[in-house]
């Protein structure tokens, strides 16, 4: 009962640090906007103007999220250094930094870029979208707020690259003192889910994340889950501001027909990597 207690401790602790530190840096920015705007006009504290002047700071928010996050990400990274060095242990060993057979890394990339496809075609058939619009139009608004080079430096790098220290990382080595391999994958990906906070997110994050705490178990490896979630993320940025046009004029049932045809392909060729390189390793 000790080792539960303290795994889930330590588990809770995890998710709490990056959510405090991206709160904290957001309400930072916030005080910050406030204090210039009332540096260029005093008066609005008497006139009530500094109402005003919180209401007109959610766009700049909107647009300073990804720099946000980013700024959170790098800050968190070295707080979750911190807080294993207190615990004498090695960080990059505790979150599995180890290299790993090259064939690894093709089929990490094979599925990053071709697992999109499939769970973006399953949320639409049950109707997922529609779950939480609002937060996927919130999402949107902050995406296109910023350019393409933003966009993917904080979502499709640095955002991968903090989750997998938390979930693959710390949380499912945690999760292995306690549990079976598989329930332990399971539990994280479903974490995952939970900690984006919005149903639709929630769904299709878990469906990733079990992969991700897959791949990371199966290779041995933290590196292959950072490129598979890397690759997700990116090619969902760029399916939706370089490539939407283009796939948007090839008529619905072939594109649809092709590209899911593609990515099945290249999900199953990135599995059977992975099975094979890595068939002596423990079973899960």
């Amino acid at each position: 009962m000790k080792k539960i207690l303290t795994a889930s401790g330590f588990i809770l602790l995890y998710l709490a640090v990056y959510y405090i530190i991206t709160s904290n840096i957001t309400v930072f920015f916030l005080l910050a906007y406030l204090i210039k705007e009332v540096i260029s006009d005093p008066a609005m504290i008497s006139n009530g103007g500094f109402a005003y002047a919180l209401r007109g700071s959610i766009d700049p928010l909107i647009k300073a999220t990804i720099l946000l996050q980013s700024i959170s990400a790098v800050v968190s990274f070295f707080a979750y250094w911190f807080i294993s060095w207190a615990r004498k242990q090695n960080f990059f060993q505790v979150c599995t930094f180890k290299k790993t057979h090259p064939a690894n890394y093709l089929a990490s990339v094979l599925l990053g870029i071709s697992l999109l496809l499939p769970i973006s075609l399953l949320i639409k058939l049950f109707s997922i979208d529609k779950l939480s619009s609002d937060s996927q139009e919130l999402m949107n608004s902050i995406i296109n707020g910023n350019s393409l080079f933003i966009a993917i430096l904080g979502i499709g790098i640095l955002a991968p690259i903090i989750e997998e220290v938390i979930f693959r990382g710390l949380i499912l080595t945690e999760l292995k003192k306690i549990t079976a391999i598989p329930a332990a994958i399971i539990i994280q990906g479903m974490l995952f889910g939970i900690y984006h906070g919005n149903l639709q997110q929630a769904i299709y994050a878990s469906v990733l994340g079990i992969v991700l705490g897959y791949v990371c178990v199966k290779t041995g490896s933290l590196f292959c889950s950072i490129l598979v979630h890397i690759f997700f993320n990116t090619t969902s940025l760029l399916m939706d501001r370089v490539f939407s046009e283009i796939v948007s004029e090839v008529p619905n049932g072939a594109s649809s027909v092709m590209f899911l045809s593609v990515s099945i392909t290249f999900i199953f060729a990135g599995f059977t990597i992975l099975q094979v390189i890595n068939r002596n390793r423990e079973s899960i």
